[in-house]
């Protein structure tokens, strides 16, 4: 039941975390859960001789207290909410510090019952681990069950009530199961005024907050999905309405029947083709693009979006004024998809696929990303995207234009090496980049983010087609980066903007520029056509290389080095650039904090910290103690190498299925079950080993799960082009066949380590457990800066290593005791 409870919270905390902070926030769950139990396995060990004659009866209050602690932390955050977007200074690390402790306060309480169990029940220690993996693996799909009719605060009364039950099935004791049969009775009964008991509001920094802080809009609609929170804010005057996702990332529900004006950017495209287009729209949200799609005078339009609620809220006449266009008109079909699986699955090729601002600032439920992954931005995709356009068919792309480009101009790189690679000889011919001036700006500069749209064709842009682009952009004011027939020259007029903003800056009043200086888009055309690109890709201040499959971090624009040059920067009173290349100076002068990656590294060093204390903390309690256990290095050496390897593994399967699922959740959660159980059916499968034996056992997991890998590596690629035409559960069920072997094997590794220590003290085994999971802490950030470094697939080849390891640690432990025995 713990076990259920516990994951389910784990689950319900990354979503809730997503709204009521940021998605920088929402990867730091699993950590703190993790934390937790391995902390509960320190405790546990380090109180030898504190440790209950009656551990029924503190199984019971474990239980009350994961309930009471698994809430107390939401209470503290309405109080005093963390600012992610504050300086990085002494006191907000210390605030992110002790909410670690806060909310990791229930996973102790539940790792402190599993390490009783394991404690008091060696010898049964694969029957229980499989318990324990199984309800785990349960409790993955649970909160999916009930965030929907119950909400988010419905659902955390519901999970803790169920840790209360915990009481009332183990404690010996009438008045502690009395105790807990009545917390959980009115953690039930209180369910209905969840949200009264518990208000999670949106971060002061998010755009709902903001908007519904301003004038006169109000909440129209608050409803908690699987895949997000969805608000819908009104305005009395307003044309639409807007649709909230975790409190950001708008769409519009259209409330008027008007025409969509044509100053709207997404117009752009149609106004440059000669023709009335077939088109696919990627993230079509809740109405307004579809609608916007038929104003401009698209011949049919396929809307394609992952949220089935969203989608919803665009059907219901109540809410929508222009329903009926999704309902009833003969030019719109909508599907529920993931966009790229929908590509991908679909047999049709289209004159425009269109992309509008789809953004995914919805945190994974994996929670192992401190930066956000998205697969439509990536070279695969964009060979996909092409793939499916007729002979001169366009995509069209709608992504922040910000001061110094970063996302408009990735995607211009992309794009480049994309048709390069389909044969296409001069691929700059074949690209547009607009901006909408939102801001203030001059030329191609800006001092504030607006909305780009690159336009990519199959075939090089014709000279009509780039007059109607001009024109376009004539009448509407709009600014154009990058056309195919231009050099790109900063005006004379443009430089004194650039050199006028320097020398108002604090650190490049000695920065000098060149006259005549192109902008970054021409510059990496330059680069690119004289072969030179990675010259430029290496000079420019942000990261805007390619992204692929493997490590999707199309949103991760500070290199993993920009935290230090930011931290050195606060120190340094003079910039000395490398260039004086005028985009150089805009970048260095709005220049943006890595906070991202800040968040990240500021987590691993604090959580370096708490791991070292779980590490070594019960090793000084057993040598004041008198505890003595030979080879306690090689033991820490295995189950910290059992604890990384594991994380690395299921955060790898659960990026590399997201593609065959054809969404986040059910890649996540199916994954994650998936290990869980298989892993759970090991842990009762070891037992039939002699533990004499243990060395070869591991060495056996060792060689299976080095087959996986290389299977993984070389064939799962064409199993994924394979079965994305078939059936969801035809590919859940393959997804399962897949993963089960490896989680069976990675399953026998712990019980067997713990088998090895039934004759040591008790302690050593709470120990054990104790490392195992600070190890998966530090494992589940390293992983992140890892997969952004080198990708996902040398995660899981790191992996593989660190089990070959733990088979030589074991074989060693497993000898050196049967020379003792």
């Amino acid at each position: 039941m713990i076990s259920i409870a516990a994951l389910a919270l784990q689950v319900l905390q990354i979503r809730i975390f997503a709204f009521a902070l940021w998605h920088h926030l929402a990867f730091l769950v699993i950590s703190i859960a993790i934390l937790g139990f391995g902390a509960a396995g320190a405790f546990t060990a380090s109180i030898r001789r504190l440790r209950p004659s009656d551990p029924a009866n503190s199984l019971g209050l474990a239980g009350i207290g994961f309930a009471l602690t698994s809430l107390i932390g939401w209470w503290i955050l309405a109080i005093q909410p963390v600012d992610v977007f504050a300086q990085f200074g002494f006191l907000q690390v210390v605030q992110v510090g002790l909410y670690y402790l806060v909310f990791a306060a229930p996973y102790f309480c539940a790792g402190y019952i599993i390490s009783l169990a394991l404690t008091s029940a060696r010898k049964s220690v694969p029957r229980i681990y499989f318990i324990n993996l199984t309800g785990s693996g349960v409790g993955c799909f649970l909160i999916f069950a009930t965030l929907s009719p119950l909400g988010a605060e419905g659902s955390l009364l519901a999970v803790a009530a169920l840790g209360a039950g915990v009481a009332l099935i183990s404690a010996e004791s009438a008045a502690i199961r009395w105790t807990g049969a009545g917390l959980a009775a009115l953690l039930l009964l209180s369910v209905p005024y969840a949200e009264r008991i518990l208000p999670i509001e949106a971060a002061e920094s998010k755009l709902i907050y903001k908007t519904l802080h301003r004038g006169e809009a109000h909440s129209q609609l608050s409803r908690w999905t699987p895949f997000s929170r969805i608000d819908v804010v009104a305005t009395p005057t307003a044309l639409s309405w807007a649709v909230f996702q975790d409190g950001d990332a708008p769409t519009v529900i259209p409330r008027t029947t008007k025409p969509t004006p044509e100053k709207n950017p997404r117009a752009l495209p149609y106004r440059v083709m000669d023709r009335a287009p077939e088109v696919l729209m990627i993230g079509c949200g809740a109405g307004g693009d579809l609608k916007a799609a038929l104003d401009f005078g698209a011949k049919h339009v396929t809307g394609v979006e992952i949220n089935p609620f969203t989608l919803g809220l665009s059907q219901d006449p109540e809410l929508n004024v222009t329903a009926n266009l999704i309902n009833d008109d003969e030019r719109v079909d909508v599907e529920i998809a993931e966009g790229r699986f929908f590509v991908r699955s679909s047999d049709r090729s289209y004159d425009l696929i269109q992309l509008a601002g789809v953004d995914t600032y919805t945190a994974l439920a994996s929670g192992a990303y401190v930066l956000t992954e998205s697969y439509l931005y990536t070279r695969e995709a964009f060979h996909d995207y092409l793939e499916h356009l007729v002979d001169d068919g366009m995509v069209s792309i709608h992504r922040f234009a910000f001061p110094a480009p970063r996302e408009t101009l990735r995607t211009m790189v992309i794009a480049m090496e994309v048709l390069e690679e389909r044969g296409v000889a001069e691929p700059w011919k074949h690209i547009v980049v607009v901006r909408h001036p939102m801001g203030t700006g001059i030329d191609s500069t800006q001092t504030t983010t607006t909305i780009g749209t690159v336009l990519i064709k199959k075939t090089p842009f014709a000279p009509e087609e780039l007059a109607r682009v001009r024109n376009f952009a004539a009448r509407r004011n709009l600014l154009m980066d990058y056309l195919p027939d231009e050099e790109g020259f900063f005006s004379p007029k443009a430089l004194l903007r650039i050199e006028s903003l320097i020398q108002q800056s604090s650190n490049l009043h000695d920065y000098k520029i060149s006259e005549g200086g192109k902008n970054p888009f021409y510059s990496f055309r330059d680069a690119f056509r004289e072969g030179r690109p990675a010259e430029f890709l290496d000079d420019y201040p942000y990261n805007v290389r390619s992204v692929d499959d493997d490590s999707p971090y199309f949103f991760s624009q500070h290199r993993l080095s920009s935290v230090w040059d930011w931290l050195w920067s606060k120190f340094d009173d003079e910039a000395e650039p490398e260039s004086d290349a005028p985009w150089i100076a805009m970048t260095l002068l709005f220049q943006t904090k890595p906070l991202g990656l800040m968040l990240l590294f500021l987590t691993l060093g604090q959580l370096f910290v708490l791991a070292a204390i779980c590490i070594f903390g019960p090793l000084l309690a057993f040598r004041r103690s008198g505890v003595r256990s030979p080879q306690m290095l090689r033991l820490m050496g295995y189950f910290a190498c059992l604890g990384l390897a594991y994380i690395f593994l299921q955060i790898s399967a659960m990026q590399r299925f997201g593609l065959i699922l054809g969404h986040p959740t059910y890649s996540i959660s199916l994954v994650m079950a998936s290990f869980l159980i298989s892993s759970g059916v090991g842990s009762l499968f070891s037992a039939r080993f002699s533990i004499k034996h243990a060395g070869r056992t591991l060495r056996m997991v060792a060689g299976a799960l080095l087959v996986g890998t290389l299977f993984y590596h070389f064939a799962l690629p064409s199993i994924t082009r394979t079965v994305l035409p078939m059936p969801l559960l035809v590919r859940a069920a393959i997804t399962v066949l897949l993963i089960a072997p490896l989680g069976f094997f990675m399953g026998m590794c712990f019980p067997t380590g713990i088998r090895l220590l039934a004759k040591r003290d008790p302690a050593i085994v709470a120990w054990a457990y104790g490392v195992n999971g600070a190890a998966s802490v530090l494992g589940s950030v390293i992983t992140v800066v890892l997969a952004i470094a080198f990708g996902f697939a040398v995660v899981q080849w790191f992996a593989t290593g660190l089990y070959v390891v733990a088979a030589a640690l074991m074989a060693s432990l497993a000898s050196r005791q049967a020379e003792t025995a």
